[in-house]
């Protein structure tokens, strides 16, 4: 097809300048210029069918290739693929089959970012909750004894170990407001003793020792009516150590000493061993008085006591060291 092209170009153009016949010689006459030759379209066209025909075709090149371009609609290429505006054959759109491989290390990967952001979670509120923990046994104390208030508001043994509990740990004024709530329970008599308690903690003796004195008097009428109900059933017997009149006695003794009334504390604490003569760390407060008045002797007497009740108590031990005593 380019040869043919070629010469019909050649046809039109005529021979070369340089080729021309000597001037002396006459000129023909100019030929008859042949009707272009049309290039073959595209196949199945009419320009294929009639190369000759009136159909204005034109060619234009760029480079190796030639664009056709004509003004007729197009024939039946139901064969071929029809080009876009960029003159490339339209894409295949269809994807193809995703890897498996690459489905399964996606999947993967999508539940390890799960995992970690639920174990990140997790340890966040261990941490948070870790800062709440209680660290001390003084803090343990507190929060097992409120539990037990919160569990039966209305026992007083509740209130009693909460009030202790916060005393132990310094809140005193936490301890004081647990014994409030305590004596509007029933048997409140029970913790007017625990107030003196708190104050001598605190290192509020005088004002413990005015505690005592109060709960000395509500113990002692809380025995009397115990006793009452008591015969009216027939039963009879001590009671005086199985209530906290010892305990009113100790404490009071305890605070005395502080304030350097020693024989006030001798006096309570004699009281306390009567009230309960068991109680092994009442016999140590009283040995440690006697130690400070100089009564060697009653001291020793009274440690050994102590250990009576309970053989390797250190208190008691180390009473008898300071006496140069054997133990």
């Amino acid at each position: 097809m380019e040869e043919e092209v070629t010469r019909a170009d050649e046809r039109v153009a005529g021979p070369p300048a340089s080729a021309g016949p000597p001037a002396s010689a006459e000129a023909p006459a100019p030929a008859e210029s042949p009707a272009p030759v049309q290039p073959p379209g595209p196949p199945g066209s009419p320009a294929s069918a009639d190369a000759t025909g009136p159909l204005p075709v034109s060619v234009t090149s760029t480079g190796d290739d030639a664009v056709w371009a004509d003004d007729t609609p197009a024939g039946d290429w139901s064969d071929d693929v029809w080009a876009d505006d960029s003159g490339e054959p339209e894409a295949d759109t269809e994807r193809p089959p995703a890897d498996p491989v690459v489905s399964a290390m996606l999947v993967f990967a999508l539940t390890l970012v799960v995992a970690l952001l639920a174990t990140a979670g997790s340890l966040y509120f261990y941490l948070s909750t870790l800062n709440k923990a209680p660290r001390t046994a003084a803090e343990r104390d507190i929060m097992t004894a409120t539990s037990a208030v919160t569990e039966n508001p209305k026992s007083v043994t509740a209130w009693t170990e909460l009030a202790y509990a916060y005393a132990r740990a310094g809140r005193t004024e936490d301890a004081l407001a647990a014994v409030k709530r305590g004596e509007k329970t029933e048997n409140a008599e029970a913790i007017v003793v625990v107030r003196a308690d708190v104050l001598r903690f605190a290192g509020r003796y005088r004002e413990a020792v005015r505690e005592y004195d109060r709960a000395e008097t509500a113990v002692n009428k809380l025995l009397e009516r115990i006793r009452v109900e008591r015969s009216k059933v027939g039963i009879t017997g001590d009671i005086t150590k199985e209530s906290p009149l010892a305990q009113v006695y100790w404490g009071r003794g305890l605070a005395k000493q502080a304030l350097s009334d020693l024989e006030g504390a001798k006096r309570d604490l004699m009281l306390a061993t009567e009230a309960n003569p068991r109680l092994a760390m009442v016999w140590v407060a009283l040995g440690d008085v006697l130690s400070e008045t100089g009564d060697d002797a009653e001291a020793e007497d009274a440690y050994r006591r102590a250990l009576t009740f309970v053989p390797d108590l250190p208190e008691a031990q180390a009473g008898l060291r300071r006496l140069g005593r054997k133990e």
